[in-house]
């Protein structure tokens, strides 16, 4: 969704004009996240390959990580990552479908003066709003919030002093 506006006009007849405009866009688009994933065997420590103990340097029997030798890292982190819902060749993966949201909002303020016809001042404002709700591959870690702003300002004055000189 894009909308806005733009107005302009004088404020005093051939002396003081402005300008504005605004303008926000609003995008919800649909993202999907294909990560790789321990299998529901590789989740309860079964392999269908060789597992070396790495404390003594031989396999683990049946290629099983026993149950109390599973890293207590490895324990904590496993509930976020998501279950395999699809196996590509003997790789299990995770596809997931989330959204991405982006607002960006602008708006640009422009003055200008003419205090004769040798003399003029103009001055302009921009400032520019962006935040964005980035989903997370894993979903259990929630979603990124990202926001900037940019802003920027001008003011001129010209004069001329003869038609050479300005």
């Amino acid at each position: 969704n894009q909308f806005g506006f733009t107005l302009g006009g004088p404020i005093r007849r051939n002396k003081t004009f402005f300008f504005a405009d605004m303008e926000e866009t609003r995008i919800r688009q649909g993202l999907d996240i294909n990560d790789t994933v321990p299998s529901n065997a590789q989740r309860s420590g079964v392999f269908t390959s060789k597992v070396t103990d790495p404390t003594t340097g031989v396999a683990f029997p049946n290629n099983t990580i026993p149950a109390s030798r599973i890293s207590p890292q490895a324990a904590f982190l496993l509930p976020d990552i998501p279950l395999s819902n699809y196996l590509l060749g003997t790789t299990s993966r995770a596809i997931l479908i989330t959204k991405l949201a982006i607002n960006t909002a602008k708006a640009d303020l422009r003055l200008d003066q003419e205090f004769s016809p040798n003399d003029q001042l103009s001055g302009h404002y921009s400032i520019s709003d962006n935040s964005e709700g980035d989903p997370n591959a894993f979903p259990a870690l929630g979603t990124a919030t990202l926001h900037s702003r940019a802003q920027s300002a001008v003011m001129s004055e010209n004069h001329i002093f003869s038609p050479r000189w300005i």
